[in-house]
């Protein structure tokens, strides 16, 4: 019998992001995996994975209103595995994926493994793709601590002992204050910044929706200058967060010019795993996250970098309750309106400011036995072209992993690139 459930708001809207907008919001990343590893050995702890979790057995269909619908095989989901030709490979791949939409209908995922061979020491890269209704970044990189964990297993010999998850309902359902669609329509104007109280990021040259590309700059940042960090935010008062989120704006002012003021709303990812009731557990592939926005005026090149910081933080704080609650109930009709008017909204700029998701240091175990996962980038596609730059970052073994995201040919390939360096620069001097 198949099992099947309506989607919720959240997941109904990324599903339509990328239904009608070429994709924007679908998820493609990258890990690197060392160890010995086997075509066969790799699919079979696919498979397992597949058992496990619940919507990645999963398509979304429509009758009324979109649903899940479990009935997809191993067989129908897309798994590629080709020689690993060098330490770039995976980023011409993502390149490649990219340009491309998981078919919903059929499928939520598909997957590629670039093989380095049966050494203790081979270096390999996986690359996901994923409809961002199915999955987040928090259960994304847990499913990964869960391949590792599965590889050790059935190399030693031994069976999976992995229980697979029943399908949970969507976060709306599960969260103790849940909005009329009036209340949350009322919230999300509230929200929302008037154009005239933002700096204009005008379009480098504009496209239509079919020709924008998704490109991304990846970068690490070394554990001893992390260490360096985490600590000079403890000593300040501050987050990790909050430091990345305040360069992310300053780094904005500098690219526009040493005597520029801007005024920008900030976009931040929340996990709503932990207010859940009953919580969510990281593992669960999902989508368990949401939006929240701030809003930073009259940022100048005289602007204290941790009182930016400061301030963000005790605005997000504050956003979080009234932002993350979302309607059980919604319009449909409304909502493919109001998705469909995003690109219409932003036809010569950026109509949102930038945006940070932060998932910190997991709780995983980035070792296991023969296997060892070493690095993670996750690029979100952006081809609505809402923000100048969006920042995702996560911290594994000490090492902080970034991927700066923008549209392209919206933002110039030579901006974002000088954007980065800004970043890093104005992060790194932050140590005192």
């Amino acid at each position: 019998m198949t099992v099947s459930r309506e989607l919720g708001y959240a997941e109904t809207y990324m599903h339509l992001l990328q239904a009608m907008l070429c994709g924007n919001g679908q998820i493609v990343c990258a890990v690197q995996l060392v160890g010995p590893l086997t075509p066969q050995l790799f699919i079979k702890a696919i498979r397992a994975i597949h058992e496990r979790q619940p919507l990645l057995r999963a398509k979304v269909l429509k009758k009324d209103r979109y649903y899940f619908d479990l009935s997809v095989s191993f067989e129908d989901v897309p798994i590629r595995i080709l020689p690993r030709e060098d330490s770039c490979h995976w980023q011409r791949v993502m390149d490649s994926e990219l340009t491309s939409i998981v078919p919903a209908k059929k499928y939520l995922w598909s997957i590629i493994l670039l093989c380095g061979g049966e050494r203790q020491d081979a270096q390999h890269e996986i690359v996901l793709k994923m409809n961002h209704a199915a999955a987040d970044g928090v259960s994304i990189i847990h499913m990964f601590d869960d391949l590792l964990h599965i590889l050790s297993t059935l190399r030693e010999g031994a069976s999976v002992d992995l229980p697979a998850y029943d399908l949970l309902p969507p976060v709306e359902l599960l969260l103790p204050s849940p909005l009329t669609w009036d209340e949350f329509l009322a919230n999300k104007t509230a929200s929302q910044v008037e154009p005239d109280l933002m700096t204009a990021w005008k379009y480098h040259q504009n496209a239509p929706l079919g020709q924008r590309r998704t490109k991304a700059v990846y970068r690490k940042v070394d554990a001893e200058t992390t260490r360096r960090l985490e600590l000079q935010c403890r000593q300040r008062g501050t987050t990790v967060n909050a430091l990345l989120s305040s360069v992310l704006l300053l780094s904005a002012q500098r690219q526009m010019g040493a005597g520029a003021t801007i005024s920008s709303p900030l976009f931040s990812m929340a996990n709503l795993r932990n207010r859940t009731v009953p919580s969510v557990v990281a593992d669960y592939l999902g989508c368990y996250f949401s939006v929240v926005a701030t809003y930073h005026p009259q940022i100048s090149g005289e602007t204290d970098l941790y009182e930016l910081a400061e301030g963000y933080r005790r605005m997000l704080n504050a956003a979080i309750p009234l932002q993350t609650n979302s309607p059980r109930e919604f319009d449909l009709a409304e909502l493919e309106k109001m998705v469909n008017d995003i690109v219409v909204s932003s036809s010569n700029s950026f109509n949102l400011g930038f945006s940070c998701s932060n998932m910190g240091a997991p709780a995983i175990e980035t070792s296991r036995k023969d296997y060892r996962l070493k690095a993670f980038y996750a690029v979100t596609n952006q081809s609505a072209g809402n923000f100048p730059m969006m920042l995702n970052v996560i911290t594994l073994s000490g090492e902080m992993f970034c991927t700066f995201i923008y549209t392209h040919p919206l933002m110039s390939d030579d901006w974002a690139a000088g954007y980065v360096e800004r970043f890093l620069d104005i992060l790194c001097s932050s140590i005192e």
